[in-house]
């Protein structure tokens, strides 16, 4: 049957796949990569959980390139893609969920994904690659699949002070009716509820990177806060 087939081929066949999804600039050649993705996917079910370190920054790659000009079609199937991805995390082993969170997603949202081809062009200019920050469809499908992973590890993962510094960031600057700012306070607290369940029974020193990050980051929010107040009351005097 299908399922049979695709188990066989899956390594190579994704191997493939993803190459040419990652090369290609073309609509056409990205669609049907992305369709093939969509099959594999679905059709192994738990089985994906080997690849999902590969698929998961190709996917968020592709958003990126397409970023002004993302055609319909190709954000359907990503969508859906990404959709599949989270049914499947739940039913994953927890290590290969641990090891999606701490190696891919929260890199890739903290981080950013390196262009085509930045790697060798780096190279040749001895300069480090350029790192594009995700482009806002493909931030919230990490902040998603974020929050469905620490869902699923409960206690047994501390996010890292750099997630709640991008989410931070990312409520700060954008606007209340944003859909990445609804996603990341969702994942904030998920983060939030994951780092105490993961504090019990450790030393009491085990919040004191976090707490030396919160404390800059109120502090922020108070200097931006007065900066705004402050811009407001001259707005007044002039009027």
């Amino acid at each position: 049957d299908m399922r049979s087939v695709i188990q066989t081929l899956a390594k190579d066949l994704l191997f493939v796949v993803l190459a040419v999804l990652t090369d290609s600039t073309y609509h056409v050649v990205q669609s049907a990569a992305t369709k093939v993705i969509q099959l594999v996917v679905d059709h192994l079910g738990c089985g994906i959980g080997p690849y999902l370190n590969n698929i998961v920054p190709a996917l968020c790659r592709t958003y990126n390139k397409n970023d002004e000009d993302l055609k319909k079609s190709l954000r359907t199937t990503l969508e859906k893609i990404f959709l599949s991805i989270g049914e499947v995390l739940p039913k994953l082993s927890t290590n290969v969920v641990r090891n999606l969170s701490s190696a891919v997603l929260i890199p890739l949202l903290t981080q950013g994904i390196l262009p085509i081809n930045a790697a060798a062009e780096s190279e040749l200019d001895d300069e480090e690659p350029k790192v594009d920050p995700l482009s806002d469809p493909a931030e919230i499908q990490m902040l998603r699949l974020i929050y469905l992973s620490l869902t699923v590890l409960k206690g047994d993962a501390k996010p890292p002070g750099s997630l709640f510094s991008t989410m931070y960031n990312t409520m700060l600057t954008n606007e209340d009716s944003s859909l990445v700012k609804k996603c990341s306070i969702l994942t904030w607290d998920a983060c939030s509820s994951s780092l105490l369940l993961s504090a019990k029974f450790q030393r009491p020193d085990y919040f004191d990177g976090h707490l030396s990050l919160m404390k800059e980051l109120i502090l922020s929010a108070i200097i931006v806060s007065e900066r705004d107040y402050s811009l407001d009351d001259e707005e007044d005097d002039g009027k």
